[in-house]
């Protein structure tokens, strides 16, 4: 055993070569911690495994059930785990009110900050490993409140003077012939690509539009035979 006492530390060494040493410590001149390191003394820190040939590794446990387990107290100090730099935001990792959480911390971890997921790239998934190509996919319901699409060129361009209102024989000739709407998508798609929200509510509204458009035709229709 080697101790350096200006430092506040010791370190164990093996019989073949003194150099090479497991380090404990405590910084005494620092904010005040103790460490655990592996390196060369004087000359260069190296990895350090813990339980390389078996067994587990627990934090704030006695009984580890996997490889590395760390345990809160589910209550004020629900955070387990903290990842990130020595300033700016924290990955937080805990049990909070009996619910497994991870979410993102301000530097201080006393307010919730935002948390990004595959920020750079890649593809979330939810109760699957395929996201089929999407950056969000997932394997059952979802509940929310809102939801907020991003869409271009809304249908209003069916009131324009311009546009081209099929008369209603040609629709009826297109339903006949394909058994559903033009522009809307067949029943067989549907079922095999699923149903775009944003597409189909343009869609939507495009048919209603014209449906209006319709509503109003005819009613000119009803006032000129009221006239006669």
């Amino acid at each position: 055993m080697n101790t350096d006492i200006d430092i506040a530390q010791f370190g164990i060494s093996g019989s073949s070569d003194n150099a090479k040493r497991l380090v404990f410590g405590y910084d005494v001149n620092g904010p005040g911690f103790g460490y655990i390191k592996a390196g060369w003394y004087q000359h260069q820190w190296t990895n350090l495994s813990l339980q390389p040939n078996g067994g587990n590794v627990g934090i704030g446990v006695t009984n580890p059930g996997t490889k590395f387990q760390v345990n809160s107290d589910n209550s004020n100090s629900w955070i387990a785990g903290v990842f990130g730099a020595g300033t700016g935001d924290k990955v937080v990792i805990g049990l909070l009110n009996g619910v497994a959480t991870i979410g993102s911390h301000n530097n201080t971890l006393n307010a919730w900050s935002t948390l990004a997921l595959n920020a750079e790239g890649g593809n979330v998934g939810i109760g699957t490993g395929d996201t089929h190509g999407y950056k969000l996919a997932v394997n059952g319901d979802i509940h929310t409140k809102k939801v907020v699409v991003d869409l271009l060129n809304w249908p209003d361009y069916v009131f324009q003077p311009s546009y081209n209102l099929k008369p209603l024989s040609e629709i009826k000739t297109y339903i006949d012939q394909n058994h559903h709407l033009p522009d809307m998508p067949s029943a067989e798609k549907i079922e095999k690509d699923g149903l775009d929200l944003g597409e189909m509510n343009k869609v939507l509204m495009k048919k209603v539009e014209e449906l209006t458009l319709y509503m109003i035709d005819l009613q000119k229709q009803v006032d000129q035979l009221k006239k006669k």
